[in-house]
């Protein structure tokens, strides 16, 4: 049986933001330190890449928040 999940709060997806947005100035701030790029690229990942990725995340999350909010007020 699946299990339906409530849609996400704009709380939620804000806090959401917040959260990848500290988590990408950490990346930035770490892939600086060669011990670290070192250990990632022997893991197979892309530090500028996962950092571009959060990005984009952090793009589409508040343009869905914006979204949400233009249906809420079409609805009103």
């Amino acid at each position: 049986m699946t299990e339906t999940r409530p849609a996400p709060t704009v709380e939620g997806l804000e806090r959401a933001i917040e959260l990848l947005v500290e988590a990408s100035d950490s990346i930035s701030h770490a892939r600086h330190v060669t011990g670290v790029t070192r250990t990632a690229w022997r893991n197979g990942i892309d530090i500028n890449g996962a950092e571009k990725d959060i990005d984009k995340l952090i793009t589409c999350l508040r343009d869905y928040i914006e979204y949400v909010g233009e249906e809420e007020e079409e609805t009103e």
